[in-house]
């Protein structure tokens, strides 16, 4: 298919795209099958998703044979504290281990997603992804005399049907003040490239997210005012959708920055999404007692409705989870925050003007 489809249209890049490319357990092989057959070294296979905790060398080796395109990866929180709160269970060891095998294998420049503004976030978290962009950059310098790291930086927003639906967003100020503390701490490092998500976007976006039908009549006056083309940062216009909200009455502070009870009755309580109400308020007192679920292939169910709502039954190519564990199923979580030793990457402060100091093998981040 692929070798059709490059004969047909000319292209010289191709994306083999998923939720989580790396799950799936024959993708060296696949990627192989690739790049094998292109004997001029002008074709590039990107994974645009990559879950870190599933990428290794056996893959980085194989994309390395065609042209290099960007990997990206997605820790999203900079602690491991965070991302037991929003489960995504990614220890230190994972992300450095996959960063290691990208600069090991070639690559000059990896880039690191991360989310700010997430509940219970402090001021250490933020920082967290700083420490983190600028210890990848000392492990390139492993491999590498001058290895880059992209950080990219994008403000939290709460989504219907997941278990931060009752979430207050952080105000703009606070992004930005949080943006601001990055900023600050990396001033200086030019091996990290910090990018970020336009606050005020990110506010207008948390507004519609969890809005009713009430902002049909903002969408419309917005427009009417110019509002086209949002999308584009030279375009966007944050007063615009302000004024418009206030003109009908309505505000960002109770769509974006309210929290949510239990007993509320949600704008879209009477769309089925297949998942129980009552199992996302479950999930979302765990997050906020930082408690993180095992992934659900290799567990008993959790009756989150997914599966058994919609009649689906999951055929696993393994009963036992991959090696090294998956999303906290076979894994020691308490580790998590543990800096690998096999890596000896000395802690690098993230607090500005502050001299990076080695810390024990071991430590916590």
């Amino acid at each position: 298919m692929v070798d059709e489809g490059l004969v047909r249209t000319g292209y010289d890049e191709v994306a083999l795209t998923s939720l989580s490319t790396a799950d799936f357990s024959g993708i060296a092989q696949t990627v192989a099958g690739i790049v094998d057959g292109d004997t001029e070294g002008r074709l590039s296979v990107s994974l645009p998703s990559l879950r870190v905790d599933a990428f290794g060398v056996d893959i980085a080796a194989q994309v390395q044979k065609g042209r290099r395109t960007g990997l990206t990866f997605a820790p999203e929180a900079g602690t491991w504290r965070m991302r037991q709160v929003i489960n995504k269970l990614i220890g230190e060891e994972d992300l450095y281990n996959a960063v290691d095998s990208a600069y090991s294998q070639g690559w000059r420049r990896v880039k690191l997603y991360f989310l700010t503004g997430l509940p219970t976030e402090t001021d250490e978290d933020t920082l967290g992804i700083a420490a983190m962009a600028e210890n990848c950059v000392a492990i390139g310098r492993r491999h590498l005399k001058n290895p880059s790291v992209t950080l990219s930086v994008g403000g939290f927003v709460p989504k219907p049907f997941t278990p931060f639906q009752w979430f207050g967003q952080n105000t703009e100020q606070e992004l930005h003040r949080k943006i601001g503390l990055l900023r600050d701490a990396l001033r200086g490092n030019r091996n990290v490239q910090f990018k970020w998500h336009d606050t005020r976007a990110s506010v207008i976006e948390g507004t519609f997210s969890r809005g009713d039908r009430r902002l049909g009549a903002v969408i419309e006056r917005a427009w009417r005012s110019g509002a086209t083309f949002q999308e584009w940062s030279e375009s966007f216009s944050f007063d615009t959708w302000t004024d418009a909200l206030a003109a009908v009455g309505l505000g960002v502070e109770q769509y974006a920055y309210r929290h949510r009870e239990e007993d509320e009755c949600l704008p879209w309580d009477h769309i089925d999404a297949g998942l129980h109400k009552d199992f996302l308020w479950q999930d979302w007192t765990d997050a906020l007692e930082e408690v993180g679920l095992p992934d659900c292939r290799w567990t008993p169910c959790y009756d989150c409705g997914a599966c058994t709502g919609w009649g689906v039954e999951h055929v696993v190519a393994s009963a036992v989870p991959p090696a090294g564990g998956s999303q906290g199923t076979g894994q020691d979580l308490g580790v998590g925050g543990v800096t690998p030793r096999v890596l000896a990457v000395p802690e690098v402060s993230a607090v500005p003007g502050a001299t990076a100091v080695p810390v024990e093998l071991g430590a916590r981040l």
